[in-house]
């Protein structure tokens, strides 16, 4: 099964794919129709951040990295 929390937004959408759980997964952004993995290289706590802000988990506390 695919799970997947989504989130679209007029010019930037974006997703966790990959898990059962809705918190967790891999990041993926939809650019020009197409959606795309988020690479980790140069992603920061503050990209993170906005990122979980824009699928509704709010504040971030603590974060992991795999």
């Amino acid at each position: 099964m695919n799970y997947n929390t989504s989130v679209f937004i007029s010019d930037a959408d974006i997703r966790l794919v990959g898990s059962r759980l809705s918190h967790e997964g891999r990041l993926e952004v939809k650019v020009g129709g197409i959606w795309g993995t988020v690479c980790d290289d140069s992603f920061s706590d503050t990209d993170a951040e906005v990122a979980c802000y824009m699928l509704g988990f709010g504040l971030v506390t603590q974060m992991y990295k795999i």
